[in-house]
């Protein structure tokens, strides 16, 4: 079962196993498509292709997606051996252009539909021994300019398929991700006109700010190298690839396939290269919680400082407002970063706080975070909207929110990501995700904000011993008995016990840090240091170092 089958890898692919003996259920957007169509009246075997009306993004038509695929099975007596998750979207332009439902958008289909689909067929490829095949891309990998959201969108997929890998392992199910590098399909085509839409839906104070001279350049820049690279019409470079990936005895865990034999190593230098390089390279050719309590001690340095909470009234805001050493250089503000309203709110009165002083915003630290633990097949969907809302949507709606004051001021951003987000680590799969994608966001804005003078900067530690450190058992329990009772069984309790023991185990011999002043120490370098790094990692013991 595999579904984008209207067009480009997805189309092709489902001819090809078609042609090779498999029952292919190749689901699409819509049957009535030219793609839909071909495949119902040209492909060799027409008995074996079953074409089904699926929008990832619609839990109903995944159910009803399943449903059939369960009966036809029964009638015919098969098992399911593979799920290619190749449905996907693009968005070009910079990460300030364009309305914010274009993240949204991106993610509902790229990330939370493939979760979707995943999850909800699991079962059946367990009980095949199958192969979960996911299309990705090389910008999951290193992040590009005017395609920042489809690389936090592929970022977090990556983190995705290398923890379900392993949690996949036991039961004998094979995961790949195919990684094509430009070929010519309808996303890529899409260039041009949705940069032209993003950049004519920015506000006009932004538009003002870049000018219609640099917006122009960053047309030609995308068609230049679409040029150079010359995308290749060839899909089954690609379509080999994944056909390998569902039907040889030892599938590669990563396909990368690309249209121009420099591409290979251009792409594996890539991948090895120090970030500083990579920055300087696109800028050359392309551009032209308690952490956050310990931070507020940036008062006691002289800042005016707005320390946003969710309640003014816990612990900390009070402890804030009656310790810190001048009292009248705190503002305590109440702010939800999954709520529009409350960031408007607080935008408000940092600018009319701003007027009334005389200053300018020097910096923005976006410290928010929630995590959940277990296994991404565990626990309700929820879990996933509720973390990438906090982690990557709430990021993403203050940092474009106050990116015109800091712009003012040339400035810093200061993101508080995590060495997950360069390691997806087991039981902390949906976090990794939720990290990379915030990682990639990070590595995007800098270059894009470097023509402001505005300097990007992410801290990612390992480890300390804050709120979230403290649930990692009750949210594994709660998780766990959250699960479906089938899945539950599939795993069964002796291997949920020990995980329960292994991560107790990871923990003591982790000895998560309290001394959160390590972490706090890179964020304050951050924010005063004349030349901050791009990149800092605290962590709680040498051997993290």
């Amino acid at each position: 079962m595999h579904y984008g089958c209207d067009s480009g890898f997805g189309n092709r692919l489902a001819f090809r196993l078609n042609s090779k003996g498999f029952r292919v259920y190749a689901c699409v957007l819509d049957t009535n498509s030219t793609g839909a169509q071909d495949l119902s009246n040209k492909c060799q075997f027409k008995d074996e292709i079953c074409i089904v009306r699926m929008d990832v993004t619609i839990d109903e038509d995944i159910d009803r997606c399943h449903k059939f695929v369960v009966a036809d099975l029964q009638t015919s007596g098969r098992v399911l051996w593979s799920v290619v998750n190749n449905a996907g979207v693009m968005t070009y332009g910079h990460l300030e252009w364009g309305k914010f439902s274009q993240y949204t958008k991106v993610f509902d289909v790229n990330v939370f539909g493939v979760v979707r689909v995943t999850r909800k067929f699991i079962p059946l490829i367990r009980e095949s021994k199958g192969r979960l095949v996911f299309t990705t891309a090389q910008a999951g990998r290193v992040a590009y300019d005017n395609l920042g959201v489809y690389c936090m969108s592929k970022a977090a997929i990556i983190a995705f398929t290398d923890v379900l890998r392993r949690e996949m392992r036991p039961f004998g199910v094979r995961v790949s991700t195919v990684e094509p590098l430009i070929f010519k399909t309808v996303m890529v085509g899409l260039g041009e006109h949705e940069i032209s839409r993003n950049w004519s839906e920015t506000d006009l104070p932004v538009r003002e700010v870049y000018g219609q001279a640099y917006y122009e350049r960053q047309i030609k820049i995308v068609n230049f190298l679409l040029l150079i690279t010359r995308p290749n019409g060839n899909l089954d470079i690609v379509a080999d690839d994944m056909v390998d990936a569902v039907a040889s005895r030892r599938p590669n865990k990563y396909y990368t396939p690309v249209n121009q034999w420099w591409l290979h190593g251009y792409h594996r230098l890539l991948r090895i290269t120090p970030q500083c390089f990579i920055d300087y390279l696109f800028y050359r050719f392309i551009s032209s919680g308690p952490i956050g309590i310990r931070l507020a001690r940036l008062n006691s340095k002289g800042f005016r400082v707005y320390a946003c909470v969710l309640d003014t009234e816990s612990t900390g805001a009070q402890d804030l407002s009656n310790k810190c050493k001048f009292k009248d250089e705190i503002c305590i503000v109440r702010m939800d970063v999954t709520i529009g309203e409350d960031i408007d709110r607080c935008h408000e009165f940092v600018v009319a706080d701003l007027k009334t002083s005389g200053r300018v915003l020097w910096s923005v630290v976006n410290n928010a975070g929630v995590a959940t633990y277990g296994h991404l097949e565990w626990g309700d969907f929820s879990q996933y909207t509720k973390l990438f809302d906090v982690n990557v949507f709430g990021v993403v709606r203050v940092t474009r929110k106050f990116i015109p004051l800091i712009r003012q001021s040339k400035g810093r951003f200061v993101i508080t990501a995590s060495m997950g987000g360069r390691i997806a680590i087991d039981n902390l799969g949906i976090y990794c995700m939720t990290k990379s994608a915030i990682i990639a966001f990070s590595d995007v804005l800098r270059r894009e904000m470097r023509p402001f003078g505005v300097r990007v900067s992410t801290v990612e530690p390992m480890l300390f011993k804050t709120a979230m450190y403290d649930i990692v058992k009750p949210e594994l329990n709660k998780n766990w008995s959250q699960t479906e009772g089938q899945v539950r069984e599939a795993y069964g309790q002796p291997y949920f016990e020990q995980q329960f023991k292994t991560v107790d185990f990871l923990l003591t011999i982790a000895m998560g840090s309290k001394k959160l002043d390590i972490v706090v120490d890179d964020m304050v370098a951050a924010i005063v240091s004349r030349l901050p790094n791009r990149c800092y990692q605290p962590a709680n013991r040498w051997l993290f170092n």
